[in-house]
């Protein structure tokens, strides 16, 4: 594959990025300090798993769904490097066995999920959107593992006019049912099951709303203008969801509670923090900061980096694939923490 054509997948990619408080002063450990630090065991030990997307394979191929320990370590590939697709936001089904992620190209346009184990095996296509001009992107499993939640990617190549919506497929039978018409996406399933919370209009003045399942009409706005506010995600427990915003300048990670009170800033960087995601414990909330900028359209020049939810300030550098030099560099972007604890394979997502 020639350099420019990854280019322009890694642009319609950045493209989809960007349709997807109190301030706390953040302190980053040394990068030299940081795994001597890390305890042996818990949730930023080698036993809590971290799922994200990059381009370890090079800049001039497709990128792949990796997994690794949540202190960097026993990184591994997960999708097959014979795909010609860009691999891009994995999710973990409830009982960690399985992942969701969604493929991407632009020439020829083409966005759909599939899932894959753990283990890198059994990759399959899930939704079939792409014949009817719509495509699918960016998962979200249900509690009980039966349902996927996602959105048709914009702008979209095949029918640019067509605004992102919120479906749901049933891993099952993969029948698929429209569940908003007047523009949501990057919808995250609630622990309870009962609600979607999501981002809603023009990239640039997004703003976050929650709905229940059964009446996504009824949706409460928990945002409200003077900055865009996308990719929420929820607490383990439901109390609280965290997410990215600009109502500061560049984009930073927040928390907040589930009724959009008590909105908490947590970072402070130079540049984008995106796409927040909770540890299974709530305790952390792992995300993307683009170190770089001349590498680019964002992830590009981006590693992953764990912040303290309470607010208290640490910051943990996860990976280090940014290295400055643009013949060696990797980015990591779009993590997803695994369940603290594998449930049965059998009968425990239906």
């Amino acid at each position: 594959m020639i350099r420019e054509r990854v280019k322009t997948l890694r642009a319609g990619i950045g493209t989809l990025l960007a349709v997807g408080g109190a301030i706390c002063i953040v302190t980053v450990m040394p990068a030299a300090a940081q795994n001597a630090a890390l305890p042996l065991a818990g949730i930023l030990g080698p036993d809590s798993k971290i799922a994200f997307h990059g381009d370890r394979e090079g800049r001039d191929n497709p990128d792949e769904i990796y997994v690794m320990s949540a202190d960097g370590s026993g990184e591994r590939r997960v999708t097959p490097t014979t795909d010609a697709c860009n691999a891009i936001n994995p999710r973990w089904s409830p009982n960690g066995h399985r992942i969701a992620f969604h493929c991407f190209t632009e020439d020829p346009p083409f966005s759909e999920i599939y899932l894959i184990d753990a283990d890198g095996t059994g990759m399959t296509q899930l939704t079939n959107m792409t014949p009817a001009g719509l495509g699918a992107a960016f998962a979200s499993w249900s509690p009980k593992g039966n349902k996927i939640a996602f959105n048709n990617p914009t702008p979209n190549p095949l029918m640019p006019n067509i605004i992102p919506n919120i479906y749901v497929v049933n891993v099952d039978d993969l029948a698929v049912t429209q569940l908003t018409f007047g523009g949501a996406n990057r919808a995250d399933w609630s622990p309870d099951g009962r609600k979607l919370v999501f981002n809603s209009g023009p990239q640039l003045t997004a703003q976050i709303y929650v709905a229940d399942i059964d009446d996504p009409d009824g949706a409460v706005q928990l945002t409200f203008p003077g900055g865009a506010n996308r990719n929420p995600r929820w607490s383990p427990d439901g109390s609280k969801i965290t997410f990215e915003s600009t109502r500061d300048g560049d984009a930073e990670i927040y928390v907040m509670n589930a009724d959009g009170s008590a909105q908490l800033r947590l970072t402070q960087f130079p540049g984008l923090d995106a796409v927040p995601s909770f540890s299974p414990d709530g305790h952390w909330i792992v995300f993307h900061h683009q170190l770089e900028t001349n590498q680019g359209t964002p992830p590009n020049g981006s590693d992953l980096f764990a912040v303290r939810a309470d607010g208290s300030g640490q910051i943990v550098r996860l990976t280090n694939g940014v290295t400055g030099d643009l013949a060696t560099t990797s980015f990591s972007s779009f993590a997803s923490w695994a369940p603290g604890a594998l449930r049965p394979a059998e009968g425990a997502e239906h």
